[in-house]
């Protein structure tokens, strides 16, 4: 059996991508004024809450990933002792 130790690296590459979306989504929400211009204040603000939504998918994603590896690790373990 082989580990690929990119599923593990992949994983939490991803979950770092979703921390970035979701900070940049967060400071983005953060500094919007919804009183000036309100109809397009509110379209970006509501991209922005998708976008958020998306970062927190694609951490779930991630963490599938460690996850799957960290078993693949310890099914190779159990399978060699």
């Amino acid at each position: 059996m082989e580990i690929s130790p990119s599923l593990m690296s992949t994983g939490m590459q991803t979950i770092k991508a979703s921390q970035q979306q979701l900070a940049g989504a967060a400071h983005a929400v953060a500094n919007s004024n919804v009183s000036e211009m309100p109809m397009m204040n509110i379209a970006d603000l509501t991209q922005q809450l998708v976008q958020m939504d998306q970062a927190q998918h694609l951490a779930m994603v991630g963490g599938k990933m460690v996850e799957a590896a960290s078993e693949n690790i310890g099914t190779l373990i159990d399978t060699t002792s």
